[in-house]
């Protein structure tokens, strides 16, 4: 999507411009290792899409946040899902809407 891996999608949309993460919790939300995650970081802040910054009380520690690049491609994004879901959904009744919402957050 817009030139990006799919975890790349996942990293900008849990990332908020407000609330920069640090790398370990990054890595706890994707469910991933966080020495892979760097990987990611590294790609997506070659592009301008975040920035890592010091951890005011520990400069030790790195915090993840997004650019205003970064910021206006995840809201691309989400705009793109909305429009996809209401497409997806166009023909299923309200019922079956939710059923479907349901099992997918089970998933």
């Amino acid at each position: 999507m817009l030139g990006l891996t799919s975890i790349q999608v996942c990293v900008l949309i849990l990332l908020d411009s407000d609330k920069p993460q640090t790398m370990i919790s990054l890595a706890q939300m994707l469910n991933n290792n966080p020495s892979n995650v760097t990987g990611l970081v590294d790609r997506l802040e070659a592009q301008g899409l975040i920035s890592r910054i010091n951890k005011p009380s520990d400069r030790r520690v790195k915090l993840i946040g997004l650019t205003s690049k970064g910021e206006k491609l995840k809201n691309k994004i989400k705009l793109s899902l909305t429009e996809a879901e209401a497409r997806l959904l166009a023909n299923l009744s309200g019922t079956e809407k939710e059923t479907f919402r349901t099992l997918l957050g089970k998933l």
